[in-house]
């Protein structure tokens, strides 16, 4: 999928799902939103889904969340509803190359479906990465991003990348 498929035909179904409810506690969102290439000991290369959900979710105003920049160290997002404090790191690796990331203090396990896909410097690394996997069913995906709302989201197909 593309990007701009994406933002047309995914966010605002995910924006519909959470309209004015918490997402703090939303297993595969936070899977999402919390992928680093650094975990897998590669990269530079960034989540595309990732990076939007971030912008769209977290950063674009969201009233949901009272933002303080927190000198040398990013963002600070608290949500107003559960009280959780979201961390954005951000780094910038070129003009082009880029990557967001929303630390969480709980670890993330399980199996992460995406539709778009990574970009950056070093994507014949991209096989390191064993617990996300591309998939083409909108369905499948929109239905981990649904399920985890409540904390039970169910484990997606493994299709080959």
């Amino acid at each position: 999928m593309k990007p701009n498929d994406f933002r047309s035909i995914i966010l605002p179904k995910i924006l519909n799902i959470y309209q004015g409810k918490c997402i703090c506690a939303n297993s595969g969102l936070r899977s999402l939103m919390s992928f680093s290439f650094i975990d897998y000991r590669i990269g530079p290369i960034a989540l595309a889904d990732s990076e939007i959900l971030i912008q769209e979710l977290i950063r674009s105003g969201n009233e949901s969340y009272d933002k303080t920049l927190i000198k040398d160290r990013g963002w600070d997002f608290q949500c107003k509803t559960c009280g959780s404090v979201l961390h954005e790191h951000y780094d910038e690796y070129s003009i082009n190359m880029y990557q967001s990331i929303i630390e969480y203090k709980a670890p993330i396990a399980g199996f992460v479906p995406y539709l778009i896909g990574f970009y950056g410097f070093k994507l014949d690394e991209c096989d390191k990465i064993i617990n996300f996997k591309l998939t083409t069913n909108i369905n499948e995906f929109l239905s981990y991003v649904n399920a985890a709302q409540q904390g039970d989201a169910p484990e997606p197909a493994s299709p080959a990348r």
